[in-house]
């Protein structure tokens, strides 16, 4: 799969390799306020947000904790799905408590020179 802006290509694994499908982002410009269409360009309109809060220091429109508590769920969720299990989640940091086969998919594995360093 070929993910292209709010578009994607699907290919198969034929040889020679078919497109199976195609979606195309649309070309209208990005509208913050079209939250119901994958298409809907945001990807543009959080980077200019990020971007404006960098060099102003005025808020960001998403907040960035409210950002982690989003991916942290889905990550949790892809945890209990990959282990089978239901995971036992400290509330103050979300770290799975008493499942050390789970921990471990908590973390990543950085390129060496890259890794965070507290």
């Amino acid at each position: 799969m070929l993910v292209i802006g709010n578009g994607y290509k699907i290919y198969s694994n034929d040889n020679p390799v078919k497109v199976i499908k195609e979606v195309k982002p649309t070309d209208a410009a990005a509208n913050s306020t079209n939250t119901a269409s994958p298409d809907a360009n945001l990807d543009g309109v959080h980077i200019a947000n990020f971007l404006q809060a960098v060099r102003t220091g005025k808020p960001h429109t998403s907040p960035i904790a409210e950002g982690h508590k989003s991916v942290l769920m889905c990550q949790l969720g892809n945890i209990a799905w990959q282990t089978g299990r239901v995971l036992n989640i400290d509330q103050r940091n979300g770290h799975i408590i008493g499942d050390s086969e789970a921990m471990r998919q908590w973390g990543r594995t950085y390129e060496r020179g890259w890794e965070v360093t507290a």
